[in-house]
């Protein structure tokens, strides 16, 4: 049977204290978290209210405007996410306070002693819950800032090599 995939938004490398915080990737987490914790607006409010976060006691700052550039608070919103998320059912998550690039997609569990999930995948899955049309567009969408759209835009495929 012939199926679609949903994309799967990733970042390249760690966002967080120790990562590489590449622009684009710490700019995904920014948008990524303001929409699912603060702003669904315009785009992703069909199913909002199915996670309700509460947000950490530092503002918003560090995760809008989508600037790119990784601040001390990001780790908390990170941390707060993964602490919500597992509380709600979306893990079971790793509360580290970083979003480490995800090695699987959709639904598959890390393995490596015991199912553990990434931050990523949560995100993608309740964008994708909260809007699967916008979710299918995301690069497109008029919010979404100019350097993260080029970056999604430009397909990315894995190699994988015969056994």
């Amino acid at each position: 049977m012939a199926i679609t995939m949903a994309p799967f938004y990733n970042v390249n490398a760690r966002v967080g204290p120790g990562g590489a915080n590449n622009p684009t990737d710490v700019m995904l987490v920014q948008y990524m978290l303001f929409t699912i914790c603060i702003q669904p607006r315009p785009h992703w409010d069909k199913q909002s209210n199915i996670f309700t976060p509460t947000a950490p006691d530092c503002g918003p700052g560090a995760i809008f405007p989508y600037t790119g550039v990784y601040a001390p608070e990001l780790e908390r919103w990170i941390r707060n996410f993964q602490e919500t998320a597992n509380q709600r059912g979306y893990g079971p998550l790793t509360v580290d306070g970083r979003v480490d690039p995800a090695p699987v997609g959709w639904g598959k569990p890390s393995g490596g002693g015991g199912p553990k999930w990434y931050t990523l995948q949560a995100l993608n899955r309740l964008l994708y819950a909260f809007n699967p049309d916008s979710f299918a567009n995301f690069p497109n969408l008029s919010d979404v800032p100019g350097p993260l759209a080029a970056a999604l835009n430009s397909a990315q495929f894995i190699s994988v090599r015969a056994a």
